[in-house]
């Protein structure tokens, strides 16, 4: 999840095979060089989460771009749902309670 203080309140959703290389992208066209990454989450399938994530945050979503007008901290918690719920169909243990309510409340 990037952001970028130009923006404050919104975030760009997306996935990467290499988070450096994407920083750098995404920088090479900013003159301050001030994109970073909120937080960053691994997964099985980087295309699913990617898709749930969006479709969690779509009534967010900025048309016809991966940014969402929601405030990092708000999305890093829903990031952070997908991926226990991501991690517990790996095999590993979720954290706490049902990953799945979890996310559904926060898109209430």
């Amino acid at each position: 999840m990037a952001v970028n203080p130009a923006w404050p309140g919104y975030c760009k959703v997306g996935l990467a095979l290499d988070i450096n290389n994407r920083l750098r992208q995404m920088n090479t066209n900013c003159p301050h060089r001030d994109y970073s990454f909120f937080t960053v989450r691994e997964f099985h399938d980087r295309r699913q989460a990617e898709a749930i994530l969006h479709g969690i945050l779509a009534g967010y979503r900025v048309p016809g771009t991966e940014w969402f007008a929601i405030h990092p901290e708000e999305a890093a918690g829903l990031l952070w749902a997908v991926y226990r719920r991501d991690a517990g169909e790996g095999g590993s243990q979720g954290d706490a309670g049902e990953p799945d309510q979890q996310i559904r409340d926060h898109a209430d």
